[in-house]
C-alpha cells in the first residue's frame, strides 16, 4: 500500500510539474484580448429602412469582421427583398460597403449569409450598419449584426 501512494505522489509530483513548465507563444502576448466583440445590434419586428446607423467608433485604427443575419418573420407575397449592409472607411480615404445578408418578402424564412466582411478602418471612422428593401410593404423583419475587432 505504501508503494501505491509513492508512485502516485511522484506521478502526481511530476504531472504537475509539466503544467508549470507551459509558456506563453511568442504571438499570443502581442495581442491580449483580440478577437473581441465591440458592438452588437439587435433588430426586432422592423418594417421599415434603418440607417445607415453607426454601430462603432473606433479610436484607433484597426481590422474588424461584421457577421449578420435577417429573417423575414412576416411576408407579402412579393418578389422583394430586405438587406443587411455593413458600411466602413479604410486607411485610403474608401467608403466600402459589403452585403451581409438577404431575404426575400415572399414568405417568411431565414435569410441567405454571405461571408462576414473582415476589413480594416481608420482611426475615427464611424463603422455603420444599415437595413435596406425593395417592394417590402406589410413585411417584417428581424436583424442581427455583430461587430467585431480582430487587431
Amino acid at each position: 500500500m505504501k508503494k501505491k501512494m509513492f508512485w502516485l505522489l511522484v506521478t502526481l509530483l511530476i504531472r504537475t510539474g509539466f503544467c508549470f513548465a507551459q509558456t506563453e507563444s511568442k504571438d499570443s502576448g502581442q495581442n491580449p484580448g483580440f478577437p473581441r466583440v465591440v458592438a452588437r445590434l439587435n433588430l426586432f419586428n422592423r418594417t421599415k429602412n434603418i440607417g445607415p446607423q453607426t454601430l462603432y467608433t473606433n479610436a484607433q485604427a484597426g481590422v474588424f469582421r461584421m457577421s449578420g443575419t435577417i429573417n423575414l418573420t412576416v411576408g407579402n407575397g412579393e418578389n422583394g427583398s430586405w438587406g443587411v449592409v455593413c458600411l466602413g472607411i479604410n486607411e485610403v480615404g474608401s467608403n466600402n460597403s459589403w452585403q451581409m445578408a438577404t431575404v426575400n418578402t415572399n414568405a417568411p424564412t431565414s435569410g441567405a449569409l454571405f461571408a462576414p466582411a473582415v476589413f480594416n478602418a481608420s482611426k475615427g471612422t464611424p463603422i455603420s450598419v444599415e437595413a435596406m428593401g425593395g417592394f417590402t410593404s406589410g413585411t417584417q423583419y428581424n436583424a442581427y449584426v455583430i461587430l467585431e475587432q480582430l487587431e
